[in-house]
């Protein structure tokens, strides 16, 4: 995804829904994670961690999902799609 000094950043997905996602810094030398910030996804923008489906970008300390291509509904049926997802940690925001 991208490297913050010798670093590089991963995005860590909880598995059980009861530990949080995270941004964290893995340290190629040592093996140690250090998490930058926690997150949580709505249910409904589950699938857009997806990165086969999904681009993962990390810009100015903030996390992006975005959907790669996106599909009209089918004739007459009204569809809610998330195309786009941002993330930042609460002690970013000003």
């Amino acid at each position: 995804m991208r490297t913050s000094g010798g670093r590089l950043l991963a995005v860590r997905l909880s598995d059980d829904h009861v530990a949080p996602n995270a941004l964290v810094a893995l340290d190629p030398e040592t093996g140690r994670e250090t998490p930058y910030f926690f997150f949580d996804l709505p249910a409904e923008a589950e699938l857009m961690t997806m990165t086969e489906y999904d681009d993962v970008v990390v810009e100015n300390g903030r996390l992006f999902f975005g959907a790669k291509k996106a599909e009209g509904p089918a004739a007459g049926q009204p569809k809610r799609t998330h195309l786009v997802l941002g993330v930042q940690s609460s002690a970013a925001k000003k």
